[in-house]
């Protein structure tokens, strides 16, 4: 039996996407409404609100609050790799937690980095090439970092208009728009559909030496 919590960065994207993909890559879990409810192989998904205060306010109050609950075995931890990567960010997940006054007295604990950022992942679906003609900014983008080629992982922020996250969510939106649809954190669209994380999926088995923080994500899911 596994009862999964979620502590999430994202005020609504991973909220709303998570449950989807989570679906197609772990059946047997299902999501429950109300952290109290779950009983058997199910998960359930709550927003820290945003960097800083997933660690300064959230992860106490999600482990106090598992601490309560003896049905839940997991505690994944979900945020962005932002401008410090991947390593220094889980490196900041551990400290925080061991500078906590109360530790996890049964669950364990997962780290999951979004590197560098959720939106960084989405960049690997390679369905999202255009079929009419690419126009400015888009252009400049895929001159900067092809990432139906290179890695999204490697893409930088462009310039100094841009942090990381600011610029692959930019990104992120030109694809999108490039192919008809649109892309806003609390409106991710086509991201929530099984067949784009299907297609994420196909990337890291066509390259498997790109999305390395998502395949990450995508053994632990399977795994629960």
């Amino acid at each position: 039996m596994r009862n999964v919590y979620f502590l999430v960065e994202g005020r609504s994207c991973e909220k709303r996407v998570y449950p989807t993909w989570i679906d197609k890559l772990n059946p047997g879990l299902s999501r429950v409404p109300s952290v109290q409810l779950a009983s058997e192989n199910s998960f359930y998904i709550f927003s820290g609100c945003g960097y800083p205060r997933i660690l300064d306010v959230a992860l106490k109050n999600t482990v106090s609050e598992l601490n309560s609950l003896p049905q839940y075995t997991d505690l994944v931890i979900c945020l962005d790799g932002d401008e410090i990567g991947v390593a220094p960010r889980v490196q900041e997940v551990f400290k925080r937690l061991s500078a906590l006054d109360v530790q996890l007295l049964h669950a364990s604990l997962h780290v999951i980095i979004q590197n560098r950022c959720f939106e960084t992942w989405l960049l690997g679906n390679n369905s999202l090439r255009t079929i009419s003609p690419i126009g400015s900014p888009l252009r400049e983008y895929l001159a900067y970092h092809n990432v139906f080629v290179e890695d999204p992982e490697k893409c930088g922020h462009y310039d100094h208009r841009f942090t990381y996250n600011q610029f692959h969510k930019e990104y992120l939106r030109e694809l999108m728009h490039g192919c008809g649809g649109s892309y806003n954190p609390s409106r991710p669209g086509a991201a929530i559909s099984q067949a784009f994380i299907g297609a994420l999926e196909s990337r890291v088995q066509q390259q498997s030496d790109h999305l390395e923080s998502f395949q990450h994500f995508l053994g632990l899911i399977r795994s629960l």
